[in-house]
C-alpha cells in the first residue's frame, strides 16, 4: 500500500500484484496455501475424469462440469499439463491396493511445480480410486491437466491431493482462459480518495 497526503486529501492507492514468471510459476519448493478441508476434498478427490470435450455435455452435466472446474481453479495451489510416465501398483500389509502415478510437468499454468516431477497417489477406498483402477491403458503415457491442492502431513511433508482432466486442446485452452481472466481481475489498480 502507498499513502500520499496532498492538502486536505488523502489518496490511498492499492496495488494488487500477481507475481508470476513464464508459464505461470517457477519450478521449485511447494507449500500448502491453507489447511485441506472437506470442501477441498470434494474437488481434489485423487481421481480422473475422462471428459476430453466438455462441449458434448448438456444441461445439468455441463453446468456441474463447469462448476467443478471453476472451484478447482479457485482452490488449486498448482495447475499444469503433465505426462504420466509410470503407473505403479502397491499392496500394503492389509492387502489394500494403491496406485502411484509418476508424472513429468510439461507446462506450468499456475503455481509452483516441484522440481522432481509429481507423484500422485490414490488408495483403495478413496473417492477417486475407481477412476484409476482398471483404466491403466487410458492413463499411462497420456497427457492430463492436473489440479493440485498441497497438504501437510504430521511429519511436515507436503503431499498432493489432485484431480486430472484430459489435456485436450479444448480443455487446456479453457483452463488457460479462466486463469488469465482471474489474474486480470486480481491485478487491477484501484484509487480511493478520502476528503477531510
Amino acid at each position: 500500500m502507498f499513502y500520499r497526503a496532498t492538502g486536505c486529501k488523502l489518496i490511498l492507492c492499492i496495488f494488487t500484484a500477481i507475481v508470476t514468471n513464464d508459464c505461470g510459476g517457477a519450478s521449485g519448493r511447494v507449500s500448502a496455501s491453507s489447511e485441506f478441508t472437506a470442501t477441498h476434498a470434494e474437488f481434489f478427490e485423487d481421481g480422473i475424469d475422462y471428459v476430453a470435450n466438455p462441449e458434448a455435455l448438456e444441461g445439468r452435466w455441463l453446468q456441474e462440469w463447469q462448476r467443478e472446474l471453476e472451484k478447482r481453479l479457485e482452490y488449486s495451489d498448482f495447475i499444469g499439463v503433465i505426462t504420466v510416465n509410470t503407473l505403479r501398483t502397491d499392496i500394503d500389509p492389509g492387502r489394500r491396493t494403491s496406485y502411484r502415478l509418476l508424472a513429468t510437468v510439461d507446462k506450468s499454468l499456475y503455481g509452483n511445480a516441484p522440481q522432481e516431477g509429481l507423484s500422485l497417489v490414490v488408495r483403495d477406498g478413496q473417492a477417486g480410486y475407481e477412476t484409476v483402477d482398471g483404466n491403466q491403458r487410458r492413463i499411462l503415457n497420456e497427457k492430463f491437466v492436473v489440479f493440485v491442492k498441497w497438504y501437510e502431513t504430521e511429519d511436515d511433508s507436503v503431499l498432493a491431493h489432485w484431480h486430472l482432466s484430459p489435456a485436450s486442446k479444448t480443455i487446456v485452452q479453457h483452463v488457460q482462459e479462466l486463469i488469465d481472466r482471474r489474474d486480470e481481475a486480481k491485478s487491477h489498480i484501484r484509487v480511493v480518495t478520502h476528503e477531510n
